[in-house]
């Protein structure tokens, strides 16, 4: 028994006890082999005629798997409010993105192109009014372009069109293009009996690592590989790129941790893993597993 745990017993012990009362009292106890484990003390007492009390009567219960599922449901706890405040951040970031994206492009797009249809109305038609409608036909393609794109991002067809081996080789060219860099994708195994929800989140775990990639590491070449067995998936992204002290990586409040911190919680209820490798000036390597059922299960 720890110091504590002695303390709080020899006081217990010298409470007095009224007949009919019972106490009880948790603490740990330290075996002389073995790991510690937690107890319940209930104590009653036998007494005289008289009220006298004759002797106390305990009880001792191992309650250490108790103890162990509370503490487990704590944490989940916390780590559950942890990520629902994540995602509250990461859905307004989303929204704020996408206004961004209709303000500065769409929107400004449609006011110019009304600017200038308005214009038109006043010229004379023998001048210039053809010229200003092709303007405006072409600002409104630009914006119903730009709308689309935004469609895609938000929830791109490939993925629920032709699968999830498509939809990343689909991601993998698109911020390829858009970025400059060179992405090469490898599958292995089979993917298309695959829940749709978890099709999605490997989607988005892939492009995950891919826009930490983009924004972090500085690197031209990036590897992506996308394997199953019966048991397991595996993601990989490996880069080129400068590299980071990869020790304080993958929690919430990193720089870029929010992504990495946000994989690692969706990973538990598959029982997975994350695993950074990195050193500065030498690129990175994150790898991703996580069980599936096997065929036929």
């Amino acid at each position: 028994m720890d110091r504590q745990s002695a303390d709080a017993f020899h006081l217990f012990l010298r409470k007095p006890l009224p007949p009919g009362m019972k106490e009880i009292l948790e603490c740990r106890l330290y075996p002389a082999e073995g790991t510690p484990f937690e107890i319940s003390l209930n104590v009653g007492g036998e007494f005289d005629r008289s009220g006298r009390l004759v002797r106390y009567r305990v009880v001792l219960v191992d309650v250490s798997r108790l103890k162990l599922m509370e503490r487990q449901a704590r944490e989940t706890g916390n780590r559950l409010r942890s990520l629902a405040s994540e995602l509250n951040l990461s859905e307004e970031r989303t929204r704020k993105t996408l206004a961004g994206t209709l303000h500065d492009q769409v929107c400004q797009t449609l006011a110019l192109a009304r600017m200038r249809l308005s214009s038109a109305l006043t010229l004379p038609r023998e001048t210039g009014v053809e010229k200003i409608v092709d303007e405006v036909l072409e600002m409104l393609a630009l914006a119903i372009q730009e709308t689309r794109s935004l469609m895609v991002e938000i929830s791109p067809p490939v993925l629920h069109d032709l699968g999830l081996e498509a939809a990343i080789d689909w991601m993998a060219e698109r911020m390829s293009s858009a970025h400059g860099i060179a992405i090469e994708t490898v599958k292995t195994g089979d993917f298309s009996d695959l829940e749709q929800d978890l099709k999605i989140m490997l989607y988005q775990m892939t492009r995950e690592l891919l826009v930490n990639i983009v924004k972090h590491s500085g690197g031209r070449h990036v590897l992506v590989t996308v394997e199953r067995d019966d048991r397991t998936i595996g993601i990989m992204a490996r880069d080129d790129g400068k590299g980071f002290d990869a020790a304080g990586t993958g929690s919430s409040t990193a720089d870029n941790g929010f992504g990495l911190f946000s994989i690692r919680e969706r990973l538990k209820s598959y029982n997975g893993s994350l695993h950074i490798e990195s050193q500065k000036g030498k690129g990175s390597t994150v790898s991703v597993r996580l069980s599936v059922r096997k065929k036929g299960e």
